[in-house]
C-alpha cells in the first residue's frame, strides 16, 4: 500500500492482508503533541522496558487499568498458548508464562489502545518484533549480547511514529529507555540497531542487505521472519 486511498479501496474490495510504505511511513503532523492517553501508554512502555522491574510492580501497574487487565487475560487464555486451565490474574499469568511475556503483551495492548492507525500496521510491527526476538533466541555470536525482550521492544517501537503520527525523535525522547535502546531506534549504530536495519532490509527485499549478510544469516533471518509472520497472524486473529 502506497497511500491511504489505495488502502481504503482495497479494504472495501474485501482484502484483509496488506503491506507497503503507507503502513510504516507516517504522515507526521507538524506541531502535534503527544496526548495524555498516549503519554500514559509511553510511560508504561518505559517502566516495562526495565530488566529489573519486580513482579509485584508489573502486576500493580497493569491492575490499575481494568481494561488492559481484561485484554491481557483474554489473550493469554486464547488458543495461542494452549493452557490446560484458565488464568485468572496477572500474577498467575507471570507464574505460568513468565514476566517477559506479560510485560510484552501489556506494552502491545497499551499501544494499540491509543492508536488510530490501521490494524495492519500492528500486524507488520508484531511480525517484525517477533522476528527480532526469535533471532535473539537463536543468536550464537558470543561477542554480541541480545536480550529477547529488548529485541521485541525495539521491533515494536520501530513503528511508534506511524502509530502516533508524531516525530520519532520526539517520541523516543519522551520514553525513559536505556541509552542503548534509544540508540538502536534513532541512530541504529549498535548491535541491536544493526539487527533492526537488517530485518527491515529483509522485509523489503533490499539487495544491499542481502549482499552484506552471510548465507547462514539470510537463512536464519528468513526462517525467523516466516515464523514471526505466522505468529503475528495468529495473534491478530485472537485480539
Amino acid at each position: 500500500m502506497e497511500s491511504q486511498t489505495v488502502y481504503e479501496n482495497c479494504k472495501a474490495l474485501g482484502f484483509d492482508l496488506f503491506q507497503g510504505d503507507f503502513l510504516e511511513n507516517p504522515t507526521i503532523i507538524g506541531g502535534k503533541e503527544i496526548s495524555e492517553k498516549q503519554n500514559s501508554s509511553l510511560q508504561l512502555v518505559s517502566e516495562f522496558s526495565k530488566n529489573d522491574i519486580e513482579v509485584d510492580k508489573v502486576a500493580e501497574i497493569i491492575s490499575l487499568d481494568p481494561v488492559l487487565t481484561t485484554k491481557i487475560l483474554l489473550l493469554i487464555n486464547c488458543p495461542l498458548y494452549q493452557l490446560v486451565r484458565d488464568v485468572n490474574s496477572v500474577r498467575e499469568a507471570v507464574v505460568i508464562l513468565g514476566l517477559d511475556v506479560v510485560k510484552q503483551w501489556a506494552i502491545v495492548m497499551s499501544l494499540m489502545s491509543v492508536s488510530t492507525s490501521p490494524t495492519e500496521l500492528f500486524r507488520s510491527l508484531l511480525a517484525r518484533a517477533k522476528t527480532l526476538e526469535l533471532i535473539a533466541f537463536n543468536n550464537q555470536d558470543e561477542e554480541v549480547s541480545l536480550h529477547p525482550l529488548e529485541c521485541f521492544l525495539v521491533g515494536l517501537l520501530s513503528g511508534v511514529d506511524a502509530i502516533f503520527k508524531v516525530n520519532m525523535e520526539t517520541l523516543v525522547g519522551s520514553l525513559k529507555l536505556e541509552a542503548h535502546l534509544k540508540q538502536a531506534l534513532l541512530t541504529h549504530d549498535n548491535a541491536l540497531g544493526s539487527l533492526l536495519i537488517n530485518v527491515i532490509g529483509i522485509e523489503r527485499f533490499d539487495s544491499q542487505t542481502f549482499e552484506r549478510l552471510s548465507n547462514q544469516d539470510i537463512c536464519l533471518y528468513g526462517r525467523c521472519q516466516q515464523d514471526g509472520a505466522l505468529w503475528a497472524d495468529t495473534v491478530m486473529k485472537n485480539l
